[in-house]
């Protein structure tokens, strides 16, 4: 009858329209898909540039400061009217010195001097001793004091520097950073380089 074949028309029309719908998302997500790819193989292609950029850069940097280091290297500065390098004599009269030594368990400072004596050790100071002065010894673990003659270091015990009669407030904890003072009191050496115990050595001094 005319209304079937009407019917069907219409169905033929709806199943060619949703075909084509369907065909042409797909092409777009295609095209979207190698949109992506294209400009993620550009973002990768980009990125291994300046990865090969920053290495040849480092390279550069390490060849200039070898170049520069090397007719230095085992020399130390010395005050003399100006400065002048002179080429450092290790006597067994010199000492780097560093401190450790608190009430805190939250801040263990042994640890800095561990690695801060490592570092020296790593970049093969030439300074015969290594001198740790320990504040209230009785508060730092039997590991540490193993740690510090496994790597050689020496150890003095210092008291805390009575600073009441002063009469000064000193805010926080300040009062403690005094008790570097004991280093004059290390009279067997000539000359000492007092380092903090947080501090990190990257090259011979």
């Amino acid at each position: 009858t005319t209304t079937t074949k009407q019917y069907a028309a219409l169905v033929v029309f709806v199943v060619i329209i949703v075909s084509a719908l369907l065909i042409f998302k797909v092409k777009k997500d295609i095209e979207i898909q190698e949109h992506i790819q294209i400009l993620s193989q550009k973002w990768i292609e980009k990125e291994q540039a300046v990865k090969d950029k920053i290495s040849s850069l480092s390279s550069r940097i390490l060849e200039i400061r070898e170049q520069a280091e090397a007719k230095y290297r085992g020399r130390t500065l010395t005050t003399e009217n100006k400065l002048v390098m002179q080429e450092y004599t290790p006597s067994d009269s010199h000492a780097i010195v560093t401190m450790f030594g608190s009430t805190s368990y939250v801040h263990p400072y042994w640890m800095g001097a561990l690695a801060m004596i490592q570092s020296l050790r790593e970049v093969e100071t030439r300074v015969p001793h290594i001198v740790v002065m320990v504040r209230n010894a009785e508060l730092v673990p039997e590991i540490a004091f193993r740690a510090f003659e496994e790597i050689g270091a020496e150890l003095i015990y210092i008291e805390r520097l009575k600073i009441d009669e002063l009469n000064v407030k000193i805010p926080g904890t300040w009062e403690g950073a005094f008790d570097k003072l004991n280093v004059w009191s290390l009279i067997d050496y000539e000359k000492v380089l007092f380092l903090d115990a947080d501090t990190l050595i990257v090259q011979n001094i």
